[in-house]
């Protein structure tokens, strides 16, 4: 583990040993090791113990209607389009439908007017978080949610509250411990929310993927590393080292796109000519099972190009390494199964 993805997971740890969370005596050994050590970890050890022992709920004051500025900020995160999803090594098509949407209360006497009522520290909360958000103080927006959700966990709002505090927490501190964490208690508590919202979904099972790979998630602080590298060679070695994984399939997209970009086609290519691309020039055996089953799957949106699609997986059936074989031909069997 590189010291800059090593740096995001010890913070995970700190956050969870700082909000009482149990750490198991390795994790505990490796925390203060690694505090001792490193100056930047332990003044962040400093300033997140600061933060959750110093942000009072309701300090927070908004002028105005808080309703319409949560409904936004609730609605940011746009819905996926189909994508070809794998749960145990299923071909599986989900449908990912869109952003969690607040229900917002209405005085039936008056038609369309909406009711006004007290806004509560959590719908105070998500706005505040998001402001702190807006300005880059991720792990400030963070505390004020968890916070939140810890003083009412039955505010109608606490499901978006957590499941924003997982986002941050995966998407810009890569705490991956703690987005972990999080999206396990969202699918348990707030179900309604969790499985509305196409990221956490996906979030989640690229997490449950990782954890039962490593538990202090090195796959995802690999994958990290490798895109911010964003060289080929990276993205191959990390393909070759994790593959038929969930954030493979990430890494080889990320080739693909390099492919167009070396090729300067940025404006002409699609996606599946950039795997085209990529395949022509790549010698690891199972980077190019890889991204020949990504291309496949590319092939099959909208049911355009199944031959196509049907004899790359079949060539990797045929002759790719074992668990790509494998993977494919689950792959070919569903495609021969649809209309």
């Amino acid at each position: 583990m590189s010291d800059l993805t090593n740096c995001n997971h010890i913070e995970s740890l700190i956050v969870q040993k700082a909000y009482g969370e149990p750490l198991t005596e390795s994790e505990r050994g490796n925390v203060d090791a690694h505090v001792g050590t490193c100056s930047g970890c332990k003044e962040s050890q400093n300033a997140i113990v600061q933060l959750i022992q110093g942000i009072p709920i309701n300090d927070f004051k908004y002028e105005g209607d808080l309703l319409p500025v949560i409904h936004e900020s609730l609605r940011e995160s746009k819905p996926l389009p189909l994508q070809w999803l794998f749960t145990g090594g299923a071909f599986v098509l989900v449908l990912f439908m869109g952003a969690v949407f607040v229900a917002l209360p209405r005085d039936q006497n008056v038609g369309t007017e909406i009711a006004r009522s007290p806004a509560t520290p959590v719908e105070l909360a998500l706005v505040e978080a998001q402001a702190a958000r807006n300005d880059g103080e991720f792990a400030k927006a963070y505390v004020i949610l968890m916070d939140a959700v810890k003083e009412d966990a039955d505010d109608a709002h606490a499901g978006a509250a957590i499941l924003a505090a997982g986002d941050i927490a995966y998407a810009e501190l890569g705490w991956y411990s703690q987005a972990h964490m999080i999206y396990n208690r969202a699918q348990s508590e707030f179900y309604t929310d969790f499985s509305s919202e196409a990221d956490a979904v996906r979030r989640y099972n690229i997490l449950e993927e990782a954890y039962s790979i490593d538990a202090a998630f090195e796959s995802l602080y690999a994958l990290d590393a490798a895109m911010n590298r964003d060289t080929t060679e990276a993205l191959v070695a990390y393909v070759a080292r994790y593959p038929a994984t969930f954030t493979s399939s990430d890494a080889s997209r990320q080739i693909a796109l390099l492919a167009i970009a070396k090729a300067e086609k940025l404006d002409d290519w699609s996606l599946a000519q950039g795997y085209e691309a990529a395949i022509a020039s790549c010698t690891s055996p199972l980077a190019l099972a890889s991204l020949k089953i990504e291309l496949a799957y590319e092939y099959t949106r909208g049911g355009a190009e199944k031959g196509k699609a049907r004899v790359l997986l079949q060539e990797v059936v045929e002759s790719g390494p074992t668990v790509l074989a494998q993977r494919a031909r689950t792959s070919l069997d569903a495609l021969d199964a649809t209309p």
